[in-house]
Order: structure tokens, then sequence, then C-alpha cells
């Protein structure tokens, strides 16, 4: 029998290079989905928030068991106020929190997240 060899696809845009993707779109409350195969995975969020709450949502769609999605901040220029916060949501806006940033130098700058393919949620 042969080698076996496995086809991957990634989707390849302006924003992205060596695996690394950087979002300047606004983020606002209707917030950014990240889908595994079609955005790198690791994924800045740069672009200036909108709304004091704003998620970043991990698609369901195309994760297999062990895939991983790191997120990360750009400086301070995704948030807002003191107030405002941007979290890492599974699967949709009423998804479970996966992480958060947030204003302040204790706060973290990365939420990395590894797909449970038995529960079907990013951890």
């Amino acid at each position: 029998m042969g080698i076996l060899r496995k086809a991957v696809m990634l989707e390849q845009n302006v924003n992205t290079l060596v695996g690394v993707q950087v979002d300047t779109a606004l983020i606002g409350s209707a917030g950014i989905t990240v889908k595994k195969g079609q955005n790198a995975s690791v994924y800045i969020v740069a672009g200036t928030q909108t709304s004091s709450l704003s998620p970043v949502i991990l698609s369901l769609d195309n994760a297999a068991s062990g895939d991983r999605i790191t997120v990360k901040k750009y400086s301070t220029a995704v948030i807002g106020t003191g107030a405002a916060q941007v979290q890492v949501l599974s699967g949709s806006a009423a998804g479970a929190i996966v992480g958060a940033f947030q204003i302040g130098t204790a706060a973290p700058n990365e939420v990395a997240a590894i797909f449970d393919g038995v529960a079907q949620v990013w951890r």
C-alpha cells in the first residue's frame, strides 16, 4: 500500500502571510467570525472596537478535533474604553466564552483555543 496523502486547502487573502492573518476591520456588536481553513490559525485583531462588548466568534465549520486557533490583539487599538471587552466565543454569539481581552497591563493579549471534537466546541 502506498503513502496516504491528505489535501489541505487554505483560503489566501491580502491580510495573510505565513499562517498569520491581521484584520483591521471595525469590530462592532456583530463581531468577527473566524473559520478554520478560511482564516489563518493565528488571527490578529487590529481594528478599532466600536461596541463596548465585541465578540470574535470561532466558527464550528471545518473544525476538526485538535485544531488550534490563536486570537491576538494588536496593542490597545482594539479596545475603546476601560469598560470595553472583546470576547472570544465558541460557535456563535451565544456560544461559550473561550477567553477575552480587556484594557490594562495585566490583561491577556491572546486567547489560544483548541477544538474539542467530542463536545464539538472550542476550548
